[in-house]
């Protein structure tokens, strides 16, 4: 919810003064609802706001759909309207990518090595509780297998991964802060994040590539303390930096780059510059790719 001070200080209009606070959905996308509050009776937590801010009871000035202004003056409802306008304006752009990184919706991709596909993923992204999940299923598992990733809905950041069957976990990781709790099979490993460097999971497939450039976005870092889970469980550094790579003839051409370094190996993830999904994940070196051959069904 986003939350402005529109006035430097009270501003009188007749008798009384106005200390506006704009709390408005609507700017970010998320809502099509603004309200302003007056400082008329004030009082914290109420008037249905969030402890985190401080609500203002009585005197609802504006609300819901039609932008339906109640108060006194007329210079009052310029002012409020003008201070709507502002918020949105001036918030928009800075808080758009909180509704857009990674929308939910079906991703598939082939996998490829020396140019040849060897299989495909199919990505599910969805959000609830406050948490954005990833579920793949590759070609090569099990009809019933799949892997789990939970992610903050607002930093992307690794909360907790799982692969396996419904009848049996195979692997799982449970991050809390730069503590991470990994159980794989009977073993169970903890490991702890490097400073700046937030907890990922990595495996064989395409699910911790595809949510990569939206993470290191929205966490506002360049690297990351990535969990590789496959053959053995290692851990280690992952670092992004500029990428000079030439554009891949399947890459759109509004297409961002990244490159991205870890365990001895470069490559490079192009990704849509507003959603940053991801649309391919190139390893020269290795010769191979993660090409997305599918756009979101919503």
């Amino acid at each position: 919810m986003f939350e402005l001070l529109a006035t430097a200080a009270d501003v009188a209009f007749g008798t009384f003064d106005l200390d506006l606070r704009a709390i408005s959905d609507v700017c970010a996308g998320l809502s099509n609802r603004i309200t302003i509050y007056t400082n008329a009776a004030r009082q914290d937590q109420t008037a249905g706001l969030r402890p985190s801010h401080t609500g203002l009871q009585g005197n609802r000035v504006i609300e819901a759909h039609g932008l339906a202004i109640r108060k006194r003056t007329r210079p009052f409802r310029a002012l409020a309207f003008a201070v709507v306008i502002a918020a949105c304006s001036s918030t928009t752009s800075a808080d758009q990518h909180v509704t857009t990184l990674l929308p939910n919706g079906s991703y598939t991709y082939a996998i490829l090595e020396r140019g040849k596909q060897l299989a495909t993923s199919t990505i599910v992204v969805s959000r609830a509780n406050g948490a954005l999940t990833i579920e793949e299923h590759a070609s090569p598992m099990e009809p019933s297998e799949k892997t789990i990733r939970t992610l903050d809905a607002s930093t992307l950041v690794t909360r907790s991964y799982t692969t396996g069957v419904p009848e049996r976990t195979v692997a799982s990781v449970t991050v809390s802060g730069d503590n991470a709790v990994v159980q794989d099979g009977t073993s169970t490993l903890r490991f702890v994040a490097a400073r700046g460097a937030p907890f990922a999971v990595s495996d064989l497939v395409v699910g911790f590539w595809f949510h990569l450039p939206a993470t290191l976005h929205a966490a506002r870092t360049q690297k990351l303390t990535v969990i590789s889970l496959g053959f053995a469980t290692k851990v280690g550094p992952l670092t992004a930096s500029t990428s000079t790579a030439a554009r891949p003839s399947r890459v759109p051409k509004r297409d961002s780059a990244l490159s991205v370094t870890g365990e001895g190996a470069t490559g490079t993830l192009w990704y849509d510059p507003q959603t940053f999904v991801l649309d391919e994940f190139d390893v020269p070196g290795h010769q191979f790719v993660f090409a997305r051959i599918a756009n979101p069904e919503r």
